[in-house]
This record gives C-alpha cells, structure tokens and sequence, in this order.
C-alpha cells in the first residue's frame, strides 16, 4: 500500500542528521611586516616576499597581512592603470594583548600603543581594489587620486574613517562595500552600481525594504533599503544593502547514489559546495519536489558563514531509508539563498524515480 505524502515527510524527518558546520572560524594571519608594502610605479613589489603575486596588472594577495609598528601603512600603490586583488584576505595592524573589543560598541575599547595609519593607500589613478577585509586602522583606504573603483571590500572597525578622500579626489566609484562611515566624500564619487546590482551595505544605516525597482515604489522586497543613504550633502548611496555584500562564485551540487529506487532501499545523498575566494553569510536550503510537484522543506538553516576556501564534499550527506512512497519522479534541490531576501544565488538540483 503507498504511503501518503505526509508519510514520505515523516520518513525523510526521522533519518534527517545534524547539519554540518559551515560556520568554521578563518585562519589568523600568517605574514607580517614592519615595512610599508608598496606597489611602485614601474609595476614592482616591496619588499619581495610580500604576499602578493603579479600577472601583468592584476597584482593578488595570497595571505593575510598584519602591519607591525607605528605609523606604518599597510599597501601603498604608486602604479596606475592596475588591479589590486585582495581574494578574500586581510589587513590589519597588530594589537597588543590588552588591546580589547568593546562588546557594545565593537570597536577598540583601548587604544594601541602605535598609531595604525592606513590599509591602503592610492598615490595613482585608475586602480581596482576589489575583495579585501581591511579592519582597525585609522583609515581604511585612502584615496588623494581620481578614476578608481572601490568594489567588493570589507572595511570596519577603523577609528577615523573607511574611506578618506583628499579634497582633488573626483570621478571615484565606490559600490558593493561593507562600509562604517567615509569623510569627505570627494567630487563626482559615484555611490552605487545602479539598480539592481545595487550601492554598499552601511552598518549604521537601517530603513525598510518593502519595495523594489529602480524607484522603489513597486510591491515586494529586493534586498536593498528603500530610501538612499544620505553620506553628505551632496553624496548619496542610491540603493544601499540590506545585507552585507556577498561576492565570489559559489557552488554547490546534490546528488543521489542511483537513478531508481525501490522500497526498503537506502538512499546516499551527496552534497559538494565549494566556496574559492571570500567569506560569505548566506542561508542554506534543501527540498524536494514530489510527484505532485508538491515541495518539502528538508533542511532550512538561516545563518551559515562560509569560510574562504572551503571545499566540502560528502557523497553521504543524509543517509535515507525508504519505505513504501508514491511512484514517481522527485527533485532534490539543495541552494545558498540570500539571507534578506532568500532569493536564490546557486541552485542544483538531481532528479530521481521511486518504483
């Protein structure tokens, strides 16, 4: 006799395991320097064993930095026309141990006995800084110089600003950022990517996201704040995120073992995902379309973060007994989804038959 749809959930729910851990802590930094890293203008590095590699004007960091000493920058770039590739790594100024973190405020509660000056610094212009973590300096980045795109970093916890601009910086673009707050936002600084690509999340900033649409004025959520954020008089983020920007190109994929199954057979559900190049925060679903194109929520897990570089594969994710079910084809669908707005950023699905 077929069981009821309710009964394949029961079934499904009672094999169900614990979920496995995604939240996995980043290794601490492994290169430090007393020395200002700079990029020169005829394209070399200093010193030479910073970690940073060359590939014509892409340069990329292939560790995290912690800057050493007082007053001491962080990048300093003196070569135009080039893209500066953090890959999801760090920089930051190293604390003594009594240096502490507010749990209120989240910034420092005591002060370091040097002064950490600046992450990066842009002595050039028309330069790409893209998927850096750059935390606890007196400014983030520091930016005298014009043409630049500021794109897909995370800049936090500086005591002064997340981005400074020299008063002849101009035609700047900054979006798709992790921001606290910027001074003297500089001419023509162009805040957003347009909709719906969408500007930088801000951490002081909280609206409501009850509509969508490049003027905000349709029904229905979009992961962007409904009214733009006012930086100063004159500069404003166009279509702030909800979220923190997540950026990289995350896979995922679920598979079973076979094509077909009978009762009493055991099914192997397998689950690879892989995350290359930054930190992420996002939902992770799993569900399954019944022959009734009826869909069952397996797994539902809100807040996973993502370490860089993970490579998860387990060809025994959920191990399943099967009882008598409906005949038919089933759909099982695993997915990261946008924490906010829980649209979809990768899907894979893998089909198979009950007889």
């Amino acid at each position: 006799m077929r069981i009821s749809l309710f009964g394949f959930l029961l079934v499904i729910f009672l094999t169900c395991v614990v979920i496995p851990a995604f939240n996995i802590k980043p290794a601490e930094a492994h290169y430090s320097t007393f020395e200002t890293i700079f990029i020169r203008f005829d394209g070399s590095i200093y010193p030479q064993d910073a970690p940073i590699v060359r590939d014509g004007n892409l340069y990329t960091l292939t560790d995290d930095i912690n800057v050493l000493g007082p007053g001491t920058y962080g990048i300093v770039i003196e070569r135009h026309n080039i893209t500066l590739d953090g890959a999801g790594h760090s920089i930051a100024p190293y604390f003594p141990p009594l240096a502490t973190i507010s749990p209120q405020s989240g910034r420092m509660a005591t002060l370091p006995c040097y002064d950490p000056a600046c992450g990066v610094t842009l002595l050039s212009n028309n330069v790409t800084i893209k998927r850096l973590v750059i935390t606890n300096f007196e400014w983030g980045i520091s930016i005298p110089s014009s043409d630049n795109v500021i794109a897909e970093n995370t800049i936090f916890w500086c005591m002064d600003t997340s981005i400074d601009f020299g008063p002849l910086a101009s035609n700047n673009k900054i979006y798709h950022n992790n921001l606290e707050q910027v001074n003297f936002p500089g001419l023509a600084t162009k805040w957003d990517n347009g909709y719906p690509s969408g500007g930088n999340y801000w951490k002081d900033h909280l609206d409501v996201d009850l509509h969508c649409g490049s003027y905000q004025n349709l029904t229905g959520n979009d992961g962007i704040w409904d009214h733009s954020y006012n930086i100063d008089a004159t500069n404003t983020d166009g279509y702030p995120l909800v979220e923190p920007y997540v950026s990289g190109n995350l896979s995922i994929s679920i598979y079973a073992d076979k094509a077909t199954y009978h009762a009493g057979e055991i099914m192997h559900l397998g689950l690879n995902t892989l995350n290359p190049d930054s930190v992420k925060y996002v939902c992770f679903a799993v569900w399954c379309t019944l022959p009734d194109d009826s869909n069952y929520l397996y797994i539902h897990s809100h807040s996973n973060v993502l370490p860089i570089g993970l490579d998860f594969s387990n060809s025994s994710f959920r191990t399943i007994t099967l009882s008598s079910l409906p005949r038919g084809q089933y759909i099982w669908h695993a997915a990261f989804l946008d924490r906010s707005t829980h649209k979809v950023i990768v899907e894979d699905k893998a089909e198979w038959q009950f007889s």
